[in-house]
């Protein structure tokens, strides 16, 4: 997914990282990278948090992708954040890039991901990585120490129909332990990858910064 989510950044972000002023050419990838690490740490951080109602709800395509929707604000606000203290740009500037930008990027994977002819973008495979879950192929994504798999994109479409987070139609928001499940998945995600890569998800991102 970071390939994929850096990729999309790139090509998105022309006028607001690549062929912005305030931006010097020879940190353009490093920008890119900022913005790919504050999607991908953002939201994580909500689905560790206990906000997979709120991930589903973006990915869904019928809540507002600006910075009014509380996903979408976080993640620019770490991006701002991010951006200043990294690169030195300016609190109007990275202010300005964040509101362009970020409902942007957000705006076209949640696009990708609900475009069936779109194979780079698949709800279980964003989820899984996010979450640390194995993929299963045509099916849900495999949490550890959970024996059933869990199918966010058959999910995705009862959000997206307006049928919220009930899972079998009874009336009743039966999500507690798969929204508690993707929480400690996520948080113990987190963990891993600042353990494992010391500078956390810019680490990874190395190879594709150079």
């Amino acid at each position: 997914m970071l390939e994929q989510l850096f990729s999309l950044i790139q090509q998105e972000g022309q006028n607001d990282i690549i062929n912005n002023n305030n931006i010097p050419n020879a940190q353009n990838k490093q920008a890119v990278g900022i913005a790919t690490e504050s999607v991908y740490s953002g939201l994580q951080n909500v689905l560790a948090s206990g906000g997979l109602d709120q991930v589903m709800g973006l990915f869904s395509g019928n809540a507002a992708v600006n910075e009014s929707n509380p996903v979408v604000g976080g993640i620019m606000n770490q991006f701002v954040s991010s951006i200043m203290d990294k690169l030195g740009i300016e609190s109007s500037a990275a202010k300005n890039i964040a509101m362009s930008l970020i409902p942007m990027v957000l705006g076209k994977l949640v696009n990708n991901t609900n475009d069936a002819n779109n194979n780079q973008f698949d709800i279980n495979n964003i989820l899984g990585t996010l979450i640390g879950g194995n993929t299963n192929q045509g099916g849900g994504v495999q949490l550890p120490n959970r024996n059933q798999s869990i199918d966010f994109s058959g999910l995705l479409s009862k959000v997206s129909q307006g049928g919220g987070m009930d899972i079998d139609g009874d009336g009743d928001v039966d999500m507690q332990d798969i929204m508690a499940a993707v929480s400690g998945a996520a948080g113990s995600m987190q963990q891993n990858q600042q353990q494992q890569s010391g500078g956390g998800i810019m680490d990874l991102l190395g190879g594709l910064m150079q």
